[in-house]
């Protein structure tokens, strides 16, 4: 009888240590929950913070649209679109705005000009558009009569009246001094 007591006893021990064990397992997997739950939480608030105040794009009116007015320079044209133009008299500068030079002579100078008498148009020859009338190694037509004979081989400015190209300028700084001239 002793021996079973002493069975019993070790029994119950045993018993006791698994309950633990077990209460303790159990309670880290209520806490592993209860921390998850939280994190699915916060991240909820977060996506509904963000839309709310941030992008602003889930809680508008499905009727309500917002679209942003794509920028649009008619000074800039093509080179397939040099003599389509209506006015009587009018310069056209072209150049690359890829090259870093050019682009910091020219475009400040196009930027700045502003004449009532003489319109400036500009080409930018980094267009993928205007590269069919660019040969850096050809022959240019300085007197092309229509916009598919123009070959341009560096930045140039084209005078054109009545239609006709009546002054064809390469030089840089000349270029730089028609642009000055005209605007005063």
């Amino acid at each position: 009888m002793r021996k079973s007591r002493k069975l019993d006893k070790n029994y119950k021990m045993q018993e006791l240590k698994k309950q633990q064990a077990m209460n303790e397992d159990y309670k880290r997997a209520v806490s592993f929950v209860i921390v998850l739950i939280v994190i699915i939480v916060l991240l909820d608030l977060l996506v509904y913070l963000n839309g709310k105040f941030v992008s602003k794009d889930l809680f508008q009116d499905p009727t309500t649209t917002t679209t942003t007015e794509p920028a649009f320079n008619s000074k800039n044209i093509l080179i397939s679109n040099i003599f389509d133009i209506k006015d009587k008299e009018y310069m056209v500068l072209i150049y690359d705005t890829k090259d870093d030079i050019e682009d910091a002579l020219y475009a400040g100078a196009a930027y700045s000009y502003n004449s009532d008498k003489v319109k400036l148009y500009t080409v930018d020859l980094a267009n993928k558009m205007n590269r069919a009338n660019y040969k850096k190694d050809g022959k240019e037509n300085t007197n092309p009569a229509k916009s598919s004979e123009i070959v341009i081989t560096r930045s140039t400015l084209m005078i054109i009246k009545d239609g006709k190209v009546t002054s064809y300028i390469t030089d840089s700084e000349e270029i730089l001094k028609k642009l000055s001239q005209d605007k005063e």
